[in-house]
């Protein structure tokens, strides 16, 4: 098989893929780290764009981590709970680097 036919071909099926990678990424950093605090990622899926949440192993605390533009799969920084910041920092195309760290979008180059 080639990579065209391996190759996701729907937004969901690239945002499964990206999420999984990015839990994979949080749940080693949290374990090495802070091992007595165990966070998850989970989705919220708007017109526009899907909000990617980080929350507790309790429940007990939410933040938006990063927004997904639903249509070019770019990533931005919350601005705040409900909407993003303005300048794409990633997207989830990119599985080797993700574009994300622990605690969200990476930095503007």
């Amino acid at each position: 098989m080639n990579d065209l036919e391996t190759a996701p071909q729907t937004f969901h099926d690239m945002l499964t893929l990206w999420l999984e990678a990015a839990n994979k990424m949080l749940s080693e950093y949290m374990a090495k780290n802070f091992p007595s605090q165990q966070k998850s990622l989970t989705y919220e899926e708007g017109q526009k764009y899907v909000r990617i949440v980080k929350i507790s192993a309790n429940g007990s605390s939410r933040s938006a981590f990063v927004f997904i533009n639903k249509e070019t799969g770019e990533i931005f920084k919350p601005a705040g709970w409900k909407a993003p910041a303005k300048h794409a920092r990633g997207n989830i195309r990119n599985l080797v680097r993700l574009d994300v760290g622990p605690y969200g979008a990476a930095y503007l180059k």
